[in-house]
């Protein structure tokens, strides 16, 4: 595939998805499989995301993560739950390897990784409540849709879908504002934030 900024990315070349090419093709891209009766977009949940974390009292770390835990979709398009393969993760956690490398990121640690997946499994639970209330209710029983971890009394998780619908409600039907907005997110994170170590250096680590 080739992104906006016209970078080739192949499953040899190592290449990856730039971060403007990551918000302008996540800001068309649908959440739930587009099965919402509100606009609910992918670059809609890693906003809603960082700003859990924020709201939670996460570190700027986690709130970097949790901003870029779904970057990969911007090669592989977002595949619902249920319906991802283990080869489907394994090709997004290479690309993961390759993004966070282009932006001098180490990978998650494994608390980080952990957190940014308990605020991602509320998220998913929020924002369904808002945009898609057949998962909302899937979500919290047994079977392939269900979440653990999920706090049904959780205030921020609300807040956060709001906060997210304020910050792109003005140019998320313009995906170059929104790559650019991204951009700009990303920056304001890592003004202060110096990650260890390469990502490609710490894919083996637990630190």
């Amino acid at each position: 595939m080739i992104t906006t900024s016209n970078i080739n990315i192949t499953r040899e070349n190592g290449n990856a998805p730039t971060l403007y090419d990551i918000g302008y093709a996540l800001s068309k891209m649908p959440r739930f499989g587009g099965h919402t009766v509100k606009n609910w977009t992918v670059l809609h949940h890693l906003y809603a995301c960082a700003q859990y974390a924020h709201l939670s009292g996460g570190s700027v770390k986690v709130q970097i993560y949790a901003l870029l835990h779904d970057a990969h979709e911007a090669v592989t398009g977002d595949i619902p739950q249920p319906w991802k393969t283990d080869d489907t993760r394994a090709l997004q956690k290479e690309l993961d390897v390759r993004i966070y490398n282009s932006l001098h990121l180490s990978l998650p640690d494994m608390v980080t990784e952990r957190t940014v997946k308990q605020i991602d499994n509320q998220m998913v639970y929020d924002e369904a409540r808002w945009c898609c209330p057949q998962v909302a209710a899937a979500i919290l029983r047994p079977g392939p849709n269900y979440c653990d971890s999920i706090n049904p009394q959780d205030r921020n998780g609300g807040l956060a879908v709001q906060k997210a619908i304020e910050m792109l409600d003005s140019i998320i039907t313009d995906p170059h504002a929104c790559a650019n907005d991204f951009r700009r997110y990303y920056e304001l994170l890592t003004m202060d934030y110096d990650s260890p170590n390469p990502a490609a250096a710490t894919e083996d680590s637990d630190d």
